[in-house]
């Protein structure tokens, strides 16, 4: 499963711009779906799959009981309910090894009760949240938190910058004050300010980078991690898992849930300039990905005997990643997208 793709984005969906040979191989020696309804959410979309309920019946759902669409942080209390019943908890049952790699987005908990071993999965590698610009190495480059640490300061810096005039105010209290005192007042004032800034600054840098946690099972394995080279670590991943159940003759079900085009989209140097645009790149490494999992099928002569669904949790992003998405009006006046959420 990856996200924001949408129905013109393959070649065998008539995008005769984009190469994908692999998954339209699937496409020639399958089924093509050419309807599909999904919630606009990847996190409501990936527990709809897993438990068969409707969005709302997850919980996972921005709603009067659960305020944001996506989970915000590794922080939250929120996240899909163990107690639910979930595909891969039912193929254990029938003596399946399940695995799960790739970006989770359930949730976390306290005690990781949240995480994919609570929900039927024996192994998981990956990461529990959506990345973000602070987990790329462009980011790391720059240390460019621009955006967030602008809004903190927009935030609180009326009252940081209030309090030094009102400690002077006290201070002060009817003393009598001499030009060498007024200027050392304004340079300490200068120099705060700096430290304040640069203080909330690499502050937020900080907090931000240690929040790109990768685990294996319900173990941080590496913090921060590089998001660059996910793909890469996610098809590994696969792959070993593959062979392993093949050697074992023991019947698998494996979830490849990958964020390459998940905003903001990124690649690895291996396909940084395999194309003219940054997304088509990731399309063209998730299309090698998808090829290389399937090859691992074949080599090992199970691919004749597996179910394999790809599908998209979400069509694109239509605020960041698709100039040609659209949102019309039916006929009840409400807002229907074309190929975009």
């Amino acid at each position: 499963m990856t996200d924001n793709l949408s129905v013109g984005d393959s070649r065998n969906y008539d995008n005769i711009s984009q190469q994908t040979p692999n998954i339209d191989r699937l496409a020639l020696e399958g089924v093509t779906f050419t309807r599909w309804y999904t919630q606009s959410s990847r996190i409501s979309s990936l527990a709809s799959i897993l438990t068969g309920l409707l969005p709302p019946r997850t919980g996972i759902i921005k709603s009067k009981f659960l305020s944001f669409k996506e989970i915000p942080s590794l922080a939250s209390t929120g996240g899909l309910q163990p107690r639910e019943i979930t595909l891969a908890k039912v193929l254990k049952s029938k003596g399946y090894a399940t695995n799960f790699v790739g970006l989770w987005g359930l949730g976390v908990g306290r005690n990781g009760e949240y995480l994919p071993l609570s929900h039927g999965f024996d192994s998981w590698y990956g990461v529990p949240s959506a990345h973000k610009d602070h987990c790329t190495e462009s980011y790391r480059m720059k240390s460019d938190s621009q955006y967030t640490w602008e809004s903190v300061c927009s935030f609180f810096g009326p009252f940081l910058y209030t309090l030094p005039v009102v400690a002077f105010i006290v201070w002060y209290n009817g003393r009598a004050l001499n030009m060498m005192t007024v200027f050392t007042i304004i340079i300490a004032f200068i120099f705060y300010s700096s430290i304040l800034h640069d203080v909330i600054h690499y502050t937020i840098d900080l907090i931000q980078i240690r929040s790109c946690v990768l685990y294996k099972n319900n173990n941080i394995i590496e913090q921060p991690y590089t998001v660059e080279n996910m793909t890469l670590r996610f098809t590994r991943s696969a792959v070993s898992f593959l062979e392993a159940s093949s050697a074992s003759s023991k019947p698998f079900f494996l979830f490849v849930s990958f964020m390459n085009l998940n905003h903001p989209v990124f690649v690895s140097r291996l396909f940084s300039n395999s194309t003219q645009s940054t997304y088509s790149s990731a399309l063209r490494e998730l299309d090698w990905s998808v090829g290389r999992i399937m090859r691992s099928l074949r080599e090992h002569d199970i691919d004749n005997n597996t179910l394999i669904l790809f599908t998209s949790a979400t069509g694109h992003h239509v605020e960041e990643s698709c100039d040609s998405c659209t949102v019309t009006k039916n006929d009840d006046g409400d807002a229907v997208f074309k190929r975009g959420k």
